[in-house]
């Protein structure tokens, strides 16, 4: 990647240039960032974040842009908090680990590719998206980022499945940040991710208390887990079958992981990360990820709000 980051853009127009619907999310995020924190929003406006997700979703289909890239992640972590963020960051990092020749938008004449990835890609370095990610929801009704990291760990020790459920998203941002870093590195840029990776360390230290001494009475239960989910592992790799939603949860992370590996260009994890998301969803959920009038639509049906089974 190195090589291809010293070679100057070309004039030719740029993939979503033209396309009508990266057009108007363009325009949404535009009139969203002029806006801030104004009155008009405080006073019951709401922003169509679940549009610009679903919206940029097909995007990314079409190409691997690094501006849908990242308003994917501010719709996913504005409607998801740290669990959308988990998602949507991953994708990021799938598109810098390709070759810069496949990444968008493409350099300007004059301009170095790193330098045109790089001028987006440091919104992620910004006062705003820090804000952000320090105030994403850890779960459910739960503690903000920033307030876990403090040592406000809420109702996630309560309950071991939301616990490893929060510490497996942490971890996997943490990872998709750093494997941003290193793409970066790799065209001989700087992007430090320290003051994000050092907050989830904090953050991932409050929800291990098995390495604080004066809680070594968990530690069967926690080893008692790490077995069933080997076991778990074991049965699915000979060919089991699935017999729970975790052996479904488990097979599609497998099979993720495997298009990351062996076929980084393929877009199935993509989908596979739809299906993961709408797993358990509420029906108006699964509406909004399926059309872009979904909620509209799931109160026309007026079927009662309940999880999907």
């Amino acid at each position: 990647m190195g090589e291809d980051a010293v070679q100057a853009g070309s004039s030719d127009p740029d993939g979503l240039d033209f396309d009508e619907e990266f057009i108007q999310v363009d325009a949404l995020i535009c009139e969203y960032d002029s806006v801030g924190e104004a009155q008009p929003r405080k006073a019951g406006y709401t922003f169509q974040w679940a549009q610009i997700e679903n919206s940029c979703y097909s995007l990314l289909k079409k190409e691997r842009d690094v501006r849908v890239a990242i308003w994917y992640i501010r719709a996913c972590m504005a409607r998801r908090g740290i669990p959308g963020l988990a998602e949507s960051i991953r994708m990021l990092a799938d598109i810098m680990s390709s070759p810069i020749e496949q990444i968008h938008p493409r350099a300007q004449p004059g301009e170095l590719p790193c330098d045109t990835l790089l001028l987006h890609l440091n919104w992620l370095l910004s006062p705003q998206f820090l804000h952000q990610f320090g105030n994403a929801q850890v779960a459910e009704q739960g503690v903000t980022l920033s307030a876990l990291a403090s040592g406000d760990v809420g109702s996630l020790l309560e309950s071991n499945e939301r616990k490893d459920t929060a510490v497996r998203f942490l971890s996997e941002i943490k990872e998709s940040l750093l494997l941003i870093e290193k793409s970066i590195k790799a065209l001989e840029r700087e992007f430090d991710v320290s003051s994000m990776s050092g907050l989830i360390d904090r953050a991932l230290s409050r929800l291990k208390p098995t390495e604080d001494p004066q809680v070594n009475s968990i530690q069967p239960a926690v080893r008692a887990n790490d077995a069933g989910e080997r076991e778990r592992d074991g049965r699915l790799a000979a060919g089991g079958a699935l017999t729970s939603r975790k052996d479904v949860e488990a097979t599609l992370q497998r099979l993720a992981e495997y298009f990351r590996v062996y076929e980084p260009s393929h877009p199935a994890p993509i989908f596979l990360a739809r299906i993961q998301r709408m797993l358990g969803a509420q029906f108006g959920e699964v509406m909004a990820e399926l059309y872009a009038d979904g909620t509209a639509l799931a109160a026309q049906i007026d079927r009662p709000n309940g999880a999907i089974k």
